[in-house]
Parts: C-alpha cells; structure tokens; sequence
C-alpha cells in the first residue's frame, strides 16, 4: 500500500521517491518473475511432448522410439504424457479463471513444474544414448528442476494467504532456493536430488537429507492449523493433499533403490513406477478442484461458471461453424471452401454475443439460482410464505426457500429468545449477516455464506428476508405470550376454584352440619323441655349468622365490592388499612 502524506523537498527526497518507484513496481515486477518462469517450463513442455508423440509413431525408427519401446514402454510414456498435460490443463484454467490471483499463479506454477519434471518428459534430452551433446542440455534441465523444487517448497510455506508462517520458513525458503540453485549449478555438489548420478551415489543420506526438508514443510502447514483454527474448511484436504505429494515422490524415488520383483521386465517395473506416480501426482490437483467446488476455496464457484460458460460457448459456436460448413457445401453444392469459412465466419460471430449472454444466465441460475432475478425470488417466497400455517413454519419457509432460490452453500436463521435456530449446509469463511429488527430491537440473525460476492439486489433481497423473519419472530412472540397469557388466566381460575371449593368444604359445609344437628335437637327437645330449645335456637341463630357471614365473604372474595367503587389503587388502600389495623408497621402505596 502507497501513503502519500506531505509534500516536501529535501535530502531524504530522493530516497523517498526510490522507494515510492520500487513499491509500485514490485506487483509488476512479481508478475513478470512469474511470467517468465511459466513460459521457461513451456518451453521445455511443449517439444517434449512432441517429441514423445513423434517417437511414438508406428514405422519411426530411431533411438528415441526404441528408448521409448524398450525403456519407458509406450502405455507408460503415454500415461506420464497425458498426466503432465492434465497437470499444464489444470494450471492454464487456474490462472485463466484468476489471473490476478498471485496464490493461484503460484500453485499453477507448481502444478506446471512438478507436471514436467516429475513425469520425466525432459529426461531425453540429458540422456547420453539419445543425445549426442547431452551437457548442452543438462544446466537448463538442473534449473527446471531447481525451479520445481523451489515453488514446491514454497507452496507448503505462503499456502493458502502467501505469508512466510511460521516466522522461521523465510530463511528457510532463501536457504532452499540457494541450496537448489547451487546443486544445478555444480552438480558434483553431495546430496543433490536434482541429478540422478549424485543422489545415487549417496543414496540414504540424500533422501534423508530431502526428508528433513519435507518435514519443515509439514511442520509448517501444522503451525498454521494451529494458529488459524476457524481456516476455510476447503485447506485442510488441499494441505493434506500436499503432504501426500512431498512423501509419496519421496517413496516413488526409494523404490529406484529396491531390486525389482522376480519375473518382471524393466518395462512391467516402469509402468508399475508410472502408475504410483500418477496416483501420488494426482491427489492434489483433484484435492484442490474438489475444494474449489464443494467449499468455495478461491471462489470455486465463480471459477466453475466462467469455465463453464467459456466451455459451453466455445462447443456450441464450433458447433454452429462445423454445421453451416457441412450444411451450406451439401445443400448449395459448394466448393469454395474460402467462401464457406467467410459464410461461417460471420454467421458464428453474429451469434457469439447473444449467445454467449443466454448461456451466461443459464449457467449463472444453475450455480446461483435466482440470483440474477431477485423479484422471481421474491415471488416465489411469498408462494411459499402463503401456505405456512404458524410462525415457526413461516421461518423455515424462509430459510429453506432462500438457500434453495439463491443456491446458498450455507444459511443459518436464529432467534435466541424465542429461542429457533435453523442451519442449512456448511458454513464457510466468508459470511455475511443481517440482523432482525422489530420495532427497532434486535431478535436474530440471518447469516449467509454465498460462495460469491453479492450484487446489491440480492443483498437487498436479503434484508427483506430479514425484515419478513423479524416479523415472523415477534408474531411468535406474541403467539407465545398469547398462550401464556392464556395459561395464566387458565390456572388463576383453576385456582380460584380450588380456593372456592376449600372455603365452601372447611367453612360453610361444617356450619351447615352443625346447625342440622341443632335443628334435629331441638325437635326432639320440644315437647319435654321447651327452655333447652330456646337455648338451642339461640345458638343456632348465631350460626346461621355466622354463615351468612361466611357467604358473604367468600362473594366478596370472588370480587370485592370496593374495586367498582374505589378502583384497584383505592380498594389496595382500604385492604391494606384494615390489615394494619393495631400493628405498629406503615405501609405505602405508590402508583
């Protein structure tokens, strides 16, 4: 980044504008390192491919068709061929797709190298039975296999964010790189695993020596797991992947070192040494595209839609030419076959740029649905927003319906007090969350991961799929205060009842019985003592006065008189009163 805070001149002016110069130049000059290293492994790449498809003809006679028949074997050679240009394929659509990615051209780098070296499509031209002058060739081949070494290295080091962690891998990456630049300069140097010749003199300590190197390197992605424990969930199977890579071409050259199996060729023992090596070599580049696609690493998505949409457009105008050639000569009986190709010609520019648009949508609402039609989204949400019944059904309508419309790869709706939580899919590093609001509070959340970034109407359409949750929670809010409320009258009056019944059964119904009692003395009484019945009588109107009493309490009780003359503040007052009435304590009644 380039700050410019004042203006001023003076001694250290010139200084400031060497560095300002070298900062600006350093992307340029970054890209231009890359650019030529890419085409210096093209250039090896390329002829040697041609060469093997040359050698390989039927009735080509020469050294290098009987090295490829008798030494390598034509299934091998062209097993290790067709790996390294699925190795250059794979790179090309990386930095195609993402060109101003500089992590990206790094591993597209190191998927060109390690395709051309460890395949051993460059080993002909060091050889001394197949080129007469093999010395000529032996620097620049020592330097691409330098160059491979040193991306490799460096890969596992700045993977995936291209800073040196831990601190400790930069001396080590410049120590690599000076250790492999010096074993292609002096072959002769111990421990060169650049130069078969060496290494095999030395065998154990050599591949000892590379063990120690791959294990920083291992020791590297591990202090990075450590440190960055929420990662993207893409790393760990490409990081995997990449240890895999590093022990298994460490095991495929200690198998150069074992005697071969009783009964078998030299040509069954490279095949058998082909196909490891495609397994081993074939572990990351499908890590890394499987990453891309199922967990959005470097924007897999967006990357699949544009190579999607090249590859479509691309079949179906090749398409459209090979058809109007063919067509057009048979039906008009043509053969000028320049006036055909011009006729072609246009006819499948015309058709480029309208086809290339209903393409583009089509793939576009494959990988991202409704993304580009907001509005249709809509529409269909409101569908479905119709036919829930209840709020918690009208959540997972909205969630459901938005992760299917939009082709979320993940969608979490919450809602802690209520308290809801539905999660769709995985969640990613890269997420965006809107906030539910009602009546200016906040009651949840809308977290997406959308494995591309959001245009403005999608974005808009998600506030509104907050605004439609928010309004779903606080009318399960209400619903659930509703039914508490509900619950609470329910059991007041159950308690109510309970009250009633108790004072009915322990007050009134004994008074009752009691005077039943008298009344039956009394008749008894009569006709022999009418002064006991007097008494008797006397009692038994104090009782009923007392259950008058009683009665009229337990109305009272149901509903205090003095709450329709008073109010509820007043009728508190006067309960109150007539509670502290002789007691020494004050009470007050604020409302």
């Amino acid at each position: 980044m380039l700050r410019w805070s004042a203006t001023r001149s003076g001694p250290g002016v010139g200084r400031l504008k060497a560095a300002i110069t070298l900062t600006h130049w350093r992307p340029g000059l970054g890209l231009g390192a890359w650019a030529l290293a890419t085409v210096y492994v093209l250039a090896f790449l390329i002829p040697s491919v041609a060469w093997i498809i040359r050698q390989s003809l039927p009735g080509h006679e020469s050294l290098g068709h009987k090295y490829l028949v008798e030494t390598v074997g034509l299934p091998t050679a062209a097993l290790l061929m067709t790996l390294a240009l699925i190795f250059a394929a794979f790179a090309g659509l990386l930095v195609w797709l993402r060109p101003r990615d500089g992590m990206v051209r790094l591993v597209a780098l190191t998927l060109l190298c390690v395709g051309t070296v460890e395949t051993g499509l460059t080993d002909h031209l060091i050889a001394p039975d197949l080129n007469s002058v093999p010395e000529r060739w032996l620097l620049p081949v020592l330097l691409l296999r330098a160059l491979e070494m040193s991306t490799a290295l460096i890969l596992l080091y700045v993977y995936p964010d291209g800073r040196f962690r831990p601190a400790w891998t930069r001396p080590l990456s410049a120590l690599w790189v000076g250790l492999t630049l010096a074993w292609a300069l002096w072959p002769e140097l111990p421990y060169n695993v650049l130069y078969g010749p060496t290494w095999r003199a030395t065998p154990l300590p050599s591949i000892a020596f590379s063990l120690f190197w791959i294990m920083t390197g291992l020791a590297a992605r591990l202090g990075r797991q450590r440190e960055d424990r929420t990662q993207h969930p893409g790393l760990a199977p490409v990081s995997h992947s990449m240890v895999v890579l590093a022990f298994g071409l460490l095991a495929y050259y200690s198998l150069f070192l074992l005697p071969p199996p009783a009964g078998w060729t030299r040509l069954d023992r490279a095949l058998l040494n082909a196909r490891l090596l495609s397994l081993t070599l074939g572990w990351f580049p499908v890590a890394l595209f499987r990453s891309m696609l199922r967990h959005g690493l470097h924007d897999g998505e967006r990357l699949v839609g544009r190579a999607l949409t090249g590859v479509l457009l691309g079949g179906v105008v090749a398409g459209a030419y090979l058809l109007i050639m063919l067509g057009v000569a048979q039906t008009f009986h043509l053969g000028d076959t320049l006036t055909l190709s011009v006729l072609a010609t246009v006819f499948a520019t015309l058709l480029f740029a309208p086809l290339r648009d209903l393409i583009q949508r089509r793939v576009n609402r494959f990988l991202y649905g409704e993304r580009d039609q907001p509005m249709t989204a809509l529409r269909t949400l409101t569908e479905q927003l119709a036919q829930a019944r209840t709020p918690q059904g009208a959540l997972a309508v909205l969630a459901q319906t938005t992760a299917e419309t939009l082709k979320l790869p993940y969608l979490c709706l919450e809602a802690p007090e209520i308290p809801f939580r539905l999660e769709l899919g995985r969640r990613g590093t890269v997420s965006e969350a809107f906030a539910l609001l009602a009546d200016g509070a906040e009651v949840g959340q809308l977290v997406v991961c959308a494995g591309a970034p959001l245009s403005r109407d999608v974005r808009a359409m998600l506030q509104t799929v907050a605004q439609q949750a928010a309004q779903a929670v606080q009318n399960w809010q209400l619903a659930v205060q509703v039914q508490q409320s509900r619950q609470t009258l329910v059991g007041a009056r159950e308690d109510e009842r309970r009250r009633l019944r108790r004072e009915l059964h322990d007050g009134l119904g004994p008074t009752l019985a009691a005077q039943t009692l008298r009344i039956g003395s009394a008749r008894l009484l009569l006709p022999r003592d009418p002064v006991a019945v007097a008494g008797l009588l006397s009692q038994l109107e104090s009782d009923v006065q007392r259950a008058i009493g009683d009665v009229r309490r337990v109305v009272e009780d149901l509903r205090p008189p003095a709450l329709d003359d008073l109010g509820l503040l007043g009728a508190l007052e006067r309960v109150i009163t007539e509670l502290s009435a002789g007691l020494s304590v004050q009470v007050r009644v604020e409302a």
